[in-house]
């Protein structure tokens, strides 16, 4: 009868323990969600405007001007309501040759547009010192007045990205 006592006991004991460890996650992750909420204005804060440069690793990049564009590429699987082609000037300093032109991402209300190719897109390989003005489309929603855009360079293992917000017509 003893050893029951025991047996019941240590399971309490082994209950309580892990009812008290599952309680104690509710405030981390509060705090962890706070922190992540000062870091989104940070990054927001932090945004560039258009003609501003930013360097980045061995690569400097330069949003001129964002245009909606009339053209279309009948070939394209995206059925476009609208398209903007983000103009760019892109400066390498990598040692290996660097393919500029393709680095950038747009965003509407925090949403992921489609990349969008034409034919008046551009991409340059640039070997070290070299400048290249590029071009890169993406479909957006006809009502989309606010955008953002993210760039970075080509196959970067790093986090760090140029943000840049635009207005368009």
């Amino acid at each position: 009868m003893n050893m029951n006592y025991k047996i019941l006991g240590g399971t309490l004991l082994a209950s309580t323990l892990l009812l008290g460890a599952c309680g104690g996650n509710t405030d981390t992750t509060k705090k962890d969600e706070a922190k992540t909420e000062q870091k989104e204005v940070k990054k927001d804060s932090g945004a560039l405007k258009l003609g501003e440069t930013k360097k980045i690793d061995k690569t400097t990049f330069t949003v001129k001007e964002v245009k909606v564009t009339d053209e279309r590429n009948e070939f394209n699987d995206v059925k476009a309501e609208k398209v903007i082609t983000v103009f760019s000037t892109v400066k390498s300093e990598n040692d290996e040759d660097y393919v500029a032109g393709q680095e950038a991402a747009v965003y509407v209300n925090g949403k992921k547009a489609d990349e969008y190719a034409l034919g008046s897109d551009k991409s340059e390989t640039l070997s070290k010192g070299r400048t290249a003005d590029v071009s890169q489309s993406f479909a957006v929603p006809k009502d989309a007045k606010e955008i953002e855009i993210e760039i970075k360079p080509l196959f970067s293992v790093g986090n760090e990205k140029a943000l840049y917000k635009a207005t368009i017509k």
